[in-house]
């Protein structure tokens, strides 16, 4: 949360002060910042993970920045990998129909899905990945103590 003072945190890691401004002048030459949006709050949403092959890639996030909220998208050869955001189960239910729809017309060749479940509280503001749900209705948990996930841990978040 970038909106908390950082010499508490700065502190806890052993990092100075000015070490820290100088990494941060220097963070967009290295990085891209995307904000995102979310009307009702981010704690709201439910956030899927869509893996489509298509020929039509601007037409398919075309239709998906249509949402109310911001989606995020990233390109591979005929691949595009989308994360959108829905707030309800009749949204949830009108998203599978229109990605079925999608497909039924040739917009979409297939497409995998995954549904990454946050744990958010008021008290906490670190939000972390909790459970990983997929389509087949399997759940993998996250095997470490402290909740949080690392780089090693990538490979328990599959697309079916």
């Amino acid at each position: 949360d970038m909106r908390r003072p950082v010499t508490p945190v700065l502190e806890d890691i052993g990092v100075r002060y000015e070490r820290y401004i100088k990494w941060k002048s220097d963070l967009y030459t290295h990085c891209s910042v995307h904000t995102e949006f979310y009307p009702a709050g981010y704690e709201s949403y439910m956030d899927y993970c869509f893996l489509f092959s298509t020929d039509y890639e601007e037409s398919v996030k075309s239709v998906f920045s249509l949402f109310p909220t911001t989606p995020f998208f990233i390109e591979g050869d005929n691949n595009l990998l989308a994360f959108i955001k829905v707030d309800t189960s009749e949204v949830q239910r009108n998203l599978l129909c229109l990605l079925h729809n999608m497909q039924k017309i040739g917009m979409i060749k297939h497409f995998k899905q995954a549904a990454t479940l946050f744990h958010y509280s008021a008290n906490n503001t670190n939000i972390q990945p909790t459970e990983l749900y997929t389509s087949r209705n399997k759940t993998m948990k996250n095997p470490k103590k402290n909740n949080k996930l690392t780089s090693e841990d990538t490979n328990i978040f599959h697309l079916w």
